[in-house]
């Protein structure tokens, strides 16, 4: 019975990048590659036993066959003030970067490993009983107690995720119920006690795509649960530190995550907490695998001599970012993790890597349809809409009314604050400012993209509807007077960081606006500069809209001479092919 009220050290690594070698140090050993070492997806140096796969941000470790996904380093929310105690206070966490099993470790996977062996009184491990339905090659292994989940993970040379690693590769950075968001549950999104396959079986483990978390992971709630490697601790969250947390050591019971077949829709949030005895095998426990990413930091000390001609080409290596790619010049890292600095004009940027995303809305107007997948090379967006302190740093000539007259001080009526986003801006004027900048106006897809990233959410915080902490419109009490600093409503963040993507101020983007565009766009980095009537493309709601308007996927045009109190802009630069 399901009790209610519960809820390897990885190796150092050394690198020297000695151009054309590349030197790896690991307890003792030196490897030597002709090339530069094997880049992810993400740019970031490959752990041994790990390659790309052919599908855009897929991996396979060698070992097991098993695909893995790359969650990057960085803050996330753990914790949920509506669950029960054992899930509060809510509090951030930092992380370093990953890799995790796309898919629940399947019976192929297990067979695989050789395991288990015959239990004797000296071994825990036993050989799983078959579940009622039997054994499926690619159904989750399940009758696995905690210790043989860790000795599959020994064998593949991997480890159980910490608790927090589970959760944030379940929910992402923006505090989302679900793994797809905070709507409800649905049968393609995930399996539970109402769902017709639970009445049969557990499901296949590439199940319920609709389902999948903002990294990509299946079956992050549902099927099965999951092992996870920490000792549960009811009041864990009020203590553990806030760097990397793992409840090691010895304990009474050890944690579950991820709901069952078996449950409730309501015990399939991410911030939902179980327990179990580490002995305990049942129908309805399963488990992944994480592998931990090379450290940033592992690739500055040298661990053996360099000649002088290799130490002259290390100087000379361009200068990289967060995410392990080559910054673009006029760029460095910020001094927050994942935020990165444009130093012409001090501007927060986040990076939005390469590849594909949902464009469109098949709940929208005609003219977000259709809904398809666009493919578009990695950029850097402003975190921020321009501000006026940004704009009188230019030295641009002063602003002007639709009437071609100077904008006095006291247009628009709030005043021309530093921190809030300048307006009345006309589309040459943001033109003007992306050229002294050094930067451009976003193409439309590149706006879409980098204000709901891949996993074709209604808004940028994900599917909750709108409150005063996520945007700004007509209704919120500053919106009824002016825009808001440019600042405001972290909360309401994009996937990638950028904020107040919707609400606020409506953005121009570079395209001409056409209203049957999507149609006959090509699917491989859009931009439309065909003259379609002479309008130009916004996007993002502002301040004096409803808040059904500040989904993502709303367009807007209007011609590039007109300048309202209710638009500005924001910008992008192109990362380093």
């Amino acid at each position: 019975m399901l009790k209610k009220s519960c809820r390897w050290r990885p190796r150092r690594w050394t690198m020297l990048a000695i151009w054309p070698l590349v030197v790896f140090c690991s307890t003792g050993s030196v490897r030597l590659w002709a090339e530069e070492a094997d880049l992810g997806w993400h740019g970031e140096v490959l752990p041994e036993g790990l390659v790309k796969a052919p599908e855009q941000g897929e991996y396979l470790w060698r070992v097991d066959g098993s695909r893995m996904v790359y969650v990057p380093a960085g803050p996330f929310t753990m914790g949920s003030d509506e669950g029960g105690k054992d899930e509060k206070p809510v509090h951030q966490v930092e992380l370093s970067a990953y890799y995790i099993d796309k898919y629940e470790v399947s019976w192929r996977q297990w067979k695989l490993s050789g395991l288990p062996f015959a239990e004797t009184l000296g071994n825990r491990l036993r050989i799983p009983e078959a579940p009622d339905w039997g054994i499926q090659d690619d159904h989750p292994v399940v009758s696995v107690s905690w210790h043989d989940a860790k000795s599959y993970a020994a064998w593949a040379g991997k480890r159980l995720p910490s608790e927090a690693q589970w959760e944030k590769a379940a929910r992402g950075t923006d505090g989302r119920r679900f793994p797809w968001g905070n709507d409800a549950p649905t049968f393609e999104r995930a399996i539970w006690d109402e769902h017709p396959q639970a009445k049969i079986s557990t499901a296949t483990v590439d199940c319920c795509a609709a389902g999948a978390s903002p990294y990509g992971v299946f079956n992050m709630a549902g099927n099965v649960y999951e092992w996870c490697e920490d000792v549960y601790d009811k009041s864990i969250y009020s203590r553990s530190p806030t760097r990397d947390p793992v409840a090691a050591g010895e304990g009474r019971y050890r944690v579950l995550r991820g709901g069952a077949f078996l449950l409730e829709a309501e015990d399939l949030r991410s911030a939902y907490r179980y327990r179990l005895l580490p002995v305990d095998r049942t129908p309805y426990i399963g488990f992944r695998t994480v592998v931990p990413a090379v450290a940033a930091a592992a690739v500055a000390a040298p661990a053996v001599a360099a000649p002088a001609v290799a130490a002259a080409a290390v100087a000379a290596a361009p200068p990289q970012g967060w995410h392990g790619e080559t910054m673009p010049a006029g760029m460095r890292r910020g001094d927050v993790e994942g935020e990165y600095l444009w130093e012409k004009d001090a501007s927060a940027m986040v990076y939005v890597a390469a590849g594909p995303f949902t464009m469109g809305s098949e709940d929208g107007d005609a003219d977000e349809m259709p809904v398809r997948r666009i493919h578009l090379s990695g950029f850097y967006i402003d975190k921020y809409e321009v501000t006026w302190r940004q704009w009188r740093l230019s030295g641009l000539p002063e602003l002007k009314d639709l009437d071609g007259r100077p904008i006095p001080p006291y247009k628009p009526v709030w005043g021309r604050d530093d921190d809030l986003p300048v307006t009345y801006i006309q589309w040459p004027d943001a033109v003007a400012y992306g050229q002294w900048v050094g930067k451009r106006l976003p193409t439309e897809a590149q706006w879409e993209k980098a204000a709901r990233g891949d996993d074709g959410r209604t808004y940028p915080w994900g599917e909750a509807a709108p409150t005063f902490d996520l945007a700004v419109w007509k209704e919120h009490p500053i919106g009824r007077e002016g825009p808001a600093p440019v600042d405001c409503c972290p909360q309401g963040a994009s996937p990638y960081g950028a904020l107040n993507m919707v609400g606020n101020a409506f953005e121009w983007c570079a395209d001409f606006y056409a209203k049957d565009y999507y149609s006959r766009a090509p699917q491989q980095n859009p931009f439309n500069d065909a003259d379609a009537r002479g309008r130009r493309v916004l996007r993002g709601g502002s301040f004096v809209l409803d808040a059904e308007d500040l989904r993502v996927t709303l367009r807007n045009r209007q011609y590039p001479s007109e300048g309202q109190d209710y638009v500005g802009f924001r910008l992008v630069v192109s990362a380093v092919e």
